[in-house]
């Protein structure tokens, strides 16, 4: 017999069992009341069977229906992308929780987490995009929503996306607003919007494709106040994505009053009126840009309740942008373009000074290019008798022509205005006189009855009676037109001259206002005269001539009339023969053979009158020749800044003419050059270079520059202050016993044995050759190179002055400079006061040099 017995943990109540036998099996069954441990125990016979007590947990009873799942793992899922739900069954009681998830690819791996009792997080990561189903059941029935079908998408980027906000910067309520969301780089994403007003009320938004990256955003708000925007990416936040509005109530733009807007005065205050009572805010900005984009200065007065007053001034010409504001919101029409004008600029030509006639058109040109675009405005004021009407018409771009014409004498008064402004340099005074009359000109004068041929002859013509205007006078000879100008003298009196060149009938026409004058067209009578004044001589012969060589010169009498020629030549030695030889009716050729140099006198006479600058004085010079010119001296190589430089110019043998000699340095700066004649044709000419760079001496004469001309002269710099290497009295060569240069050694034994030629080494002012390199210290060697300004050996110095290095020497040598510098005295003579004293030095020396020499 088999006996089994339960009892409840807690309460020891036993529960009823019943046993149902079959074969040799027994079935037990018992229904817990409890939730919690029931102690089974079995028997047998009354006795305890092997395992036969054991305990069962009883769990409460569960409502699967109250489970709750919540999650974006419900919603979106992204390949390869971990996802997470949660499953919350605390309202259901105790039980099991089982989740499947099936893809494309069959069971995706689930991993649940409790986090606390009866609350669990399941997790899972899709393999493959495609529709995945999500069973949820607790204990062992599905929960309500269960299962549920969750889209696989690619994986998306939601930090890729872009929220474009222009469009959303002022919001009014009832306006529609728009904004754009680029999704390049998001992946395969699905875009939502939503927007909310302050009492989480959603409005309608809607989402439209701009192009295949970029979305536009569309909503309007219905009321004022917070608005809050929400963009996501499938599900999932980007960035910015959370976007607070403050929506403004709506205004009534349109009420808003603008006045005054007048093309700006360049330089003058421009006021605008705006009137903001009816449009339901007065937050006013006004803004206005110059033509080139600059920001002018705004100043806004209140000129009363809701009404303003803008003011700015113009600095140019051309467009202005007027932007009119209210809570930063364009008014209609804004920005507004008015046009800067100047009415300052604008050039007015007429003739002021001027006085016109009745009946002749008055022209006013205006030139408004530099004034802006602007209304011009004309007004005319005349005398009785005269009309008002003219006329204004633009001739070109930017060039007005104000045209009236005066039928009575008078002032008349041309008022002009631009934009209503007075142009400045208005009004414009027009003179008119009474019509000119050609009947009141009177023309007296001998040269509209007789003249004679090559002299001048004058008339007058009076037009002070004729009214305004000039006289026009034409006069024709037999041949040819003559030229002949009307020169007023007086006071509407004018004089015309003329110079007939032929015999014969000519015509004077004088016209005034274009009408012939009474007696107009004139005939005076032109005949043949005589006048030495116009026989006309000429050539070399008058100028200069060269003795035993033909000399001519030639006369021309065509303008002289009949008269009788003689030509007289006289020299050193008395009167000189001649011959005369006629070349045309008019023209005579004279030749003459001067024997010797002097000065000749040559009388030219017409019927015994001399002609114009008879009698002529002609020198008569042996030719010179510049090759001749001998320059000389140690001017003409070399120099000291500051120390006076010499040289000496014998033209004893170039013949006749004049010198000029010219210094200038590098760059070009003249110096002051002294001359002084020591002899007949011979010079001496000293200069002080100015500074340490080549001078260039250029001699000149009778106008050609003599062999060599122009002489580069080396100037070598003045030291700070003088330095004295001990050499006065002494000529010393400096060299290098070291050098590796081949040419420098040759240098030195080329200048030893020019030199030892010249009997040097024999002189008692002879120092032996002096080594820089080896038993002398840096700064003596430094010295003697500050004193010559170069540092190229061998090195020649004579009286403590730097001469120069082989090649210098050579040079002097062939113009025969050398021998003069060992007398010292060209070196010497730059110290003394006069070129004279300089020269009774050279003597000196130069005589005791040879006293050497001979020894």
């Amino acid at each position: 017999k088999a006996v089994v017995s339960t009892q409840s943990t807690g309460d020891g109540n036993n529960v009823p069992v019943e046993l149902w036998k079959k074969d040799e099996e027994t079935k037990v069954q018992y229904t817990p009341t409890k939730p919690g441990d029931h102690k089974i125990r079995v028997t047998y016979n009354r006795k305890e069977v092997p395992q036969g007590t054991f305990t069962v947990k009883v769990l409460a009873p569960c409502d699967p229906t109250k489970v709750q799942l919540e999650g974006e793992g419900l919603n979106n899922a992204f390949v390869n992308r971990k996802t997470h739900f949660i499953v919350n069954a605390t309202d259901a009681g105790e039980g099991d929780l089982g989740v499947t998830i099936v893809g494309p690819t069959g069971k995706i791996p689930v991993d649940i987490v409790e986090l606390e009792p009866l609350k669990y997080s399941v997790s899972y990561t899709p393999e493959k995009a495609g529709p995945t189903l999500v069973t949820v059941k607790f204990s062992g029935v599905e929960v309500d929503g269960s299962p549920v079908h969750v889209e696989v998408t690619d994986d998306i980027n939601p930090l890729a996306i872009k929220i474009l906000t222009r469009g959303l910067e002022n919001p009014i309520a009832g306006e529609q607003l728009k904004f754009a969301v680029c999704t390049a780089g998001g992946g395969d994403g699905d875009l939502k919007v939503t927007v909310v007003d302050e009492d989480d009320h959603p409005l309608k938004v809607t989402i439209g494709d701009l192009d295949a990256d970029n979305k536009e955003v569309t909503f309007t708000p219905g009321n004022h106040g917070n608005h809050r925007v929400t963009v996501t990416w499938s599900g999932q936040p980007v960035p910015n994505g959370d976007i607070n509005l403050e929506v403004k109530k709506p205004l009534d733009l349109s009420a808003c009053i603008i006045g005054d807007l007048t093309n700006p005065i360049v330089g003058k205050p421009t006021h605008i009126s705006v009137d903001c009572r009816n449009v339901g805010s007065e937050d006013l900005g006004v803004e206005v840009l110059a033509s080139d984009g600059t920001p002018l200065k705004v100043s806004i007065a209140s000129v009363g309740e809701g009404q303003y007053q803008a003011t700015y001034t113009a600095t140019n010409i051309g467009p202005h942008k007027i932007s009119v504001k209210i809570e930063d919101r364009h008014v209609p029409g804004s920005a507004f373009t008015v046009h800067g004008v100047d009415p300052s600029k604008i050039a007015v030509n007429v003739d002021n000074d001027k006085s016109w006639m009745v009946g002749e058109p008055v022209e006013v040109v205006l030139s408004l290019s530099e004034a802006g675009p602007g209304e011009l405005g004309v007004q005319l004021s005349a005398p009785p008798g005269s009309g008002t009407d003219c006329q204004a018409t633009q001739v070109s771009p930017g060039v007005m022509s104000v045209l009236f014409t005066p039928t009575a004498p008078g002032e008349h008064v041309v008022n002009l205005t631009f934009d209503d402004q007075k142009v400045p340099s208005t009004p414009v005074l027009i003179k008119v006189i009474p019509k000119a009359n050609a009947g009141a000109v009177v023309v007296s004068g001998e040269g509209v009855r007789e003249a004679q041929v090559g002299k001048t002859v004058v008339f007058l013509i009076d037009t002070s009676k004729a009214g305004p205007g000039v006289p026009d006078v034409k006069i024709r000879g037999p041949k040819n037109p003559i030229d002949a100008s009307p020169m007023e003298i007086g006071d509407g009196l004018y004089e015309v001259s003329y110079t007939p060149v032929e015999d014969g009938p000519h015509i004077i026409a004088v016209k005034f206002a274009d009408q012939h004058v009474p007696g107009s067209a004139f005939r005076p009578t032109v005949t043949k005269g005589s006048s030495a004044e116009d026989v006309v001589a000429y050539g070399k012969g008058l100028e200069e001539g060269t003795p035993k060589t033909e000399q001519e010169f030639y006369i021309d009498t065509q303008r002289a009339g009949q008269g009788n020629l003689k030509v007289e030549i006289g020299g050193p030695d008395g009167e000189i023969n001649h011959t005369i030889t006629q070349l045309t009716d008019n023209h005579y050729k004279v030749v003459y053979l001067p024997a010797k140099e002097g000065t000749y006198n040559i009388n030219i006479t017409w019927d015994d009158i001399h002609i114009a600058k008879s009698p002529f004085n002609v020198g008569v010079r042996t030719p010179f020749n510049p090759s001749s010119v001998l320059a000389t001296g140690p001017g003409l190589m070399t120099g000291v800044v500051g120390k006076l430089s010499l040289f000496e110019v014998d033209c004893r043998s170039a013949g006749n003419g004049p010198l000029n000699i010219n210094v200038e340095d590098d760059n070009h700066n003249l110096i002051p050059v002294k001359v002084n004649e020591t002899a007949p044709s011979c010079y001496d000419v000293s200069f002080v270079p100015s500074t340490a760079i080549p001078h260039f001496v250029t001699v000149n004469y009778n106008d050609f520059n003599i062999k060599s001309s122009p002489f580069k002269v080396n100037v070598l710099p003045r030291p700070d202050k003088d330095i004295n290497l001990g050499g006065e009295g002494k000529i010393r060569v400096y060299y290098s016993t070291t050098t590796s240069s081949e040419k420098i050694r040759h240098n030195c034994r080329f200048l030893q044995n020019l030199l030892e030629r010249k009997k040097v080494h024999l002189r008692e002012d002879f120092e032996p050759w002096i080594p820089i390199d080896i038993g002398m210290d840096r700064e003596e060697r430094n010295r003697i190179f500050e004193k010559a300004g170069v540092r190229k050996t061998p090195m020649l110095f004579i009286d403590d002055q730097y001469v120069g290095d082989y090649d210098d020497v050579v040079e002097l040598d062939e113009i025969g400079e050398l021998d003069r510098l060992l007398s010292y005295c060209s070196l010497k003579y730059r110290n003394l006061k006069t070129i004279e004293e300089a020269r009774k030095a050279d003597e000196l020396y130069r005589m005791q040099a040879g006293q050497i020499d001979n020894q």
